[in-house]
């Protein structure tokens, strides 16, 4: 019969998707294909930054921050698989630039940090549960929260925060942080930025978001799928790469969680 014939299509439609979304398994991670020589770069300016602060006010600068800017060329250059952990200079020239700048100056903080949550060993060192380290993750997650930030700035944190997925440690580090929702709550509101670009990358967050919805509680999931359904939804209708992006956020929740089915 017709009803049959329908039943047997759906059927064989919900499978294909099954199928599909079961090869969605990866972080869609934000990077060139010459980051390392960005992250050089990146390295570069903020040591420049900082020798001019410290020369206006005629300090020297501590002994382990220039320690760790003068590490920043060697480590930069070797192999990212057998990096050891980035010297803790480093992390301190990361927070003496929020600290001594501008939210406007922090773009090449912003883009050494992208490119250090991609390695092993520097995410995990950048995403422990230290103080400094959670300083870090708060200056990120108050980035993103801030839609009226500028634009370059907003694009680099949402970098800088998808590409801590990069590994297993940063993942955890945000899902199962005490402000986890809040990522979801900041890329669910730039989904609908006036900026094409930020509107992308914060579907690509929810989207990375979905892929560990199995291990946050039914609260965070009702919130990931109805805020995404409630995107999808809204007038004007999302542009098709960002509407694209929701849509597997949405199906790969929904495929992850028998609960989110259900919604």
């Amino acid at each position: 019969s017709s009803q049959q014939h329908r039943a047997r299509a759906s059927a064989g439609s919900t499978a294909a998707g099954v199928t599909i979304l079961a090869q969605f398994e990866r972080p869609l991670l934000l990077y060139s294909k010459d980051k390392d020589k960005e992250a050089m770069r990146s390295a570069e300016r903020l040591c420049a930054l900082r020798e001019a602060l410290w020369a206006d006010k005629g300090m020297a600068g501590s002994e382990e921050e220039r320690a760790g800017m003068a590490s920043l060329p060697s480590y930069l250059s070797s192999d990212p698989a057998t990096r050891p952990p980035p010297h803790r200079g480093v992390l301190l020239l990361l927070l003496g630039v929020i600290a001594d700048f501008p939210p406007r100056a922090w773009g090449s903080m912003l883009d050494l940090l992208r490119a250090l949550f991609l390695i092993p060993a520097a995410n995990i060192a950048l995403c422990s549960g230290g103080q400094h380290n959670q300083l870090l993750l708060g200056i990120l997650r108050r980035c993103i929260l801030d839609r009226g930030a500028p634009r370059p700035l907003l694009l680099r944190a949402l970098m800088a925060v998808t590409n801590v997925f990069a590994h297993p440690h940063g993942a955890r580090s945000l899902v199962h942080g005490p402000q986890a929702s809040t990522w979801t709550e900041a890329a669910l509101d730039l989904t609908t930025h006036h900026d094409q670009g930020v509107r992308v990358s914060a579907a690509g967050l929810l989207y990375t978001l979905s892929l560990h919805s199995q291990a946050v509680d039914s609260l965070e999931t009702v919130q990931l799928v109805s805020g995404i359904a409630h995107c999808l939804h809204a007038q004007p209708s999302p542009d098709p790469e960002t509407g694209l992006r929701l849509l597997l956020a949405l199906g790969k929740a929904v495929h992850l969680r028998a609960d989110a089915a259900r919604l």
